[in-house]
């Protein structure tokens, strides 16, 4: 069974991929790079979905086709592009493909796939692949690489404010900036490019608040479904009557007006909106209306909208929800997707029954739902938790799975936990990687010298190339301030573009102030166009002033607008001032490129947001992602 994961390309993956098929020119790797290095990419959801989004779709899984996308004449309604999935038939472990390409095998040796620092999304792969470590940094590493918060300076205070009031100072500050850029977002809502159109709708809901009602409704019949998608989302953003009213509808019935169908996915993307909702100030009839529109849900997209029920449990938890949770998880009428997030729920509600349910899929026949199991374990406060995931892992045979238990007990931390994956680091021949992983995250719980010393002696003793990248981000995860010197030797002694930006990426988790010192010594000595790409983002992560004139150094010596687009976004997440005075010019000058002005549209949303960003991420933490659907694509890459 191929696993259903999400296709497009990632932050680096158009550069990392070219050059690191020049380094190694095998010639699966030149087949996977070349849509890469040839398409007419375009940025998508921030940093992801180059190259993908504007190629024509494959089967019936998606309707978007380039550059100022339009569908059939007849714009929207009956004659809307054909999105829908089928309905998931047969037995309940094989969940339907819903229209996606077929997948291409990722390449044997090094993890050719997705690198972004910020976003999850993947390269798709065969089964047999889905055991790369790396896919699970994909889906988690929003969890560890967060954006900095815009700060400035509040003028005359008294000091004795309240936060709230402190908040509403910060709010009225940045309603100026805010109000500074209307015109240019009411440009890049008309752009021709629907990708353009698509950030700015996401960064306007996020800016304008309240005020933007009419601008997404009007989005919803955008030509594209891209565009509408993203307008669904961003509704979930703003908090209000009219806001909920029309995701109310969408949720229920998949459309705002009669007869009018938005998408086929429409309804799960509407519950997902809500859960951003219940995040930001909507009440508690959100949750009524998510278990009332699950429990009526219909045969044709009943799976999808119980999949985004738990989504929306796992984003904005609610007791409301926790009972339906139970059910889904126990129903072995259901579909496997429906479960799997079902059981995912259930694990943080932390109850013996619950716990007990777990352990018993855990033992079970059905392989997705063990590795659900896997993940769900980590997620619970159980006292044996950890014995029960040692248990399982003297057992258990299937890589996915068994790489799903390290990093569990790595987040469930106690001695047991770290001592079983000190054991398996040695022992372990093809898990090493997810060991390493599960480790860092244990020392980063627990600071625990032992399991520090192993995983540093481990990655110093490692020949596999491929698998020392996981303890780079092992060694990350862990903020090992004494390992900066071993990642920058790493990022100095290799010239693959990939390998680099592993390296970088475990000093930005570090965060040090060595970290930040070494990254800036090797941009001023790295020449390669993409590799210096990947430092200047990752210098984006500590908030530093100065790297603003950095990143615009390396942005001016760069061609291709794509790596352009990429620099954009990535100061999004520098949290300053200065990032966006230099947003606000890139994205008003004439002669930039749509590409970056997406980027730049994509970043600003981020600083500039009235609320936490990457919400939806969190639905991409702990999960199962070998049983994604396609239509969830746009939920785990999204910046709302």
């Amino acid at each position: 069974m191929r696993s259903m994961l999400p296709r497009f390309v990632s932050f680096l993956t158009g550069c990392a991929l070219v050059a690191s098929a020049a380094a190694a020119p095998r010639a699966h790797a030149r087949a996977l790079v070349q849509p890469v290095a040839c398409a007419p990419v375009s940025f998508v959801v921030a940093q992801n979905r180059y190259c993908a989004t504007h190629q024509k779709p494959q089967g019936s899984g998606g309707s978007y086709a380039g550059p100022g996308d339009t569908v059939p004449s007849g714009g929207v309604g009956k004659n809307a592009p054909a999105d829908t999935a089928p309905p998931a038939g047969g037995s309940p472990n094989k969940p339907a493909v819903n229209g996606r390409p077929a997948m291409t095998p990722a390449p044997a040796q090094a993890p050719q796939g997705p690198t972004s620092p910020f976003l999850p999304a993947t390269q798709a792969a065969e089964a047999s692949n889905d055991a790369n470590w790396w896919m699970w940094w994909e889906f988690n590493k929003t969890e560890f690489i967060q954006p900095n918060r815009v700060v400035v300076r509040l003028g005359l205070t008294t000091g004795i404010e309240t936060p709230a009031e402190r908040e509403a100072l910060l709010q009225a500050r940045l309603d100026l900036l805010r109000g500074g850029l209307d015109e240019t977002f009411r440009d890049e809502l008309k752009a021709a490019d629907a990708i353009e159109r698509s950030d700015a709708t996401a960064a306007v809901g996020r800016m304008a608040g309240k005020a933007s009602v009419d601008v997404l409704l009007a989005a919803l019949e955008d030509p594209s479904l891209i565009v509408r998608q993203r307008a669904i989302l961003a509704l979930g953003s703003i908090a209000n009557e009219p806001a909920f009213e029309a995701l109310q509808k969408l949720a229920e019935t998949g459309r705002v007006k009669p007869g009018v169908d938005i998408c086929g996915a429409a309804q799960p993307l509407a519950v997902a909106a809500l859960a951003i909702g219940r995040r930001v100030g909507l009440d508690d009839r959100a949750d009524r209306l998510v278990e009332r529109v699950t429990r009526a849900r219909s045969p044709g997209v009943g799976d999808r909208v119980a999949v985004a029920a738990m989504i929306y449990q796992t984003v904005a938890p609610c007791a409301a929800l926790e009972k339906l949770a139970f059910e889904l998880a126990s129903d072995e009428k259901l579909s496997t997707p429906v479960r799997c997030r079902a059981l995912e729920a259930v694990a943080r509600v932390g109850t013996e029954e619950a716990f007990g349910l777990i352990e018993k899929l855990l033992v079970g026949q059905d392989l997705e739902l063990r590795r659900s199991a896997a993940i769900a374990l980590g997620l619970t406060k159980h006292s044996r938790a950890s014995l029960v995931g040692y248990e399982a892992l003297q057992r258990e045979n299937e890589p996915v799975t068994r790489g799903f238990l390290m990093v569990s007990l790595g987040r469930i931390a106690d001695t047991l936990a770290r001592t079983t994956l000190i054991e398996a680091l040695e022992a372990d021949a093809i898990g090493r990687p997810w060991c390493a992983l599960g480790l860092g995250l244990a020392v980063r719980a627990t600071l625990d010298d032992k399991a520090l010393a192993a995983l540093r002696k481990a990655e110093a003793l490692e020949r596999n190339a491929d698998f020392r990248m996981a303890y780079w981000i092992a060694l990350g995860l862990a903020r090992d301030h004494g390992s900066v010197e071993r990642l920058l030797a790493a990022h100095a002694t290799n010239s693959d573009p990939v390998r680099q930006h592993y390296a970088a990426t475990g000093l930005a988790l570090i965060g040090s102030p060595a970290a930040h010192e070494g990254l800036v010594a090797r941009l001023a000595a790295e020449k390669k166009a993409h590799s210096r790409v990947s430092l200047a983002a990752m210098l984006c992560t500590f908030g530093d002033p100065a790297d603003v004139a950095r990143v615009g150094d390396v942005a001016a010596g760069l061609k291709e607008p794509g790596l352009q687009a990429l620099l954009a976004f990535g100061l999004g997440h520098h949290g300053s001032l200065d990032a966006i005075g230099y947003l606000s010019k890139r994205i008003a000058a004439k002669d930039t490129n749509a590409m970056t002005r997406a980027g730049c549209s994509a970043a600003l949303g981020i600083l500039l947001t009235r609320h936490e960003p990457f919400v939806l991420a969190k639905a991409s933490h702990s999960s199962n992602y070998t049983v994604y659907e396609s239509w969830m694509d746009e939920l785990v890459q999204s910046t709302l």
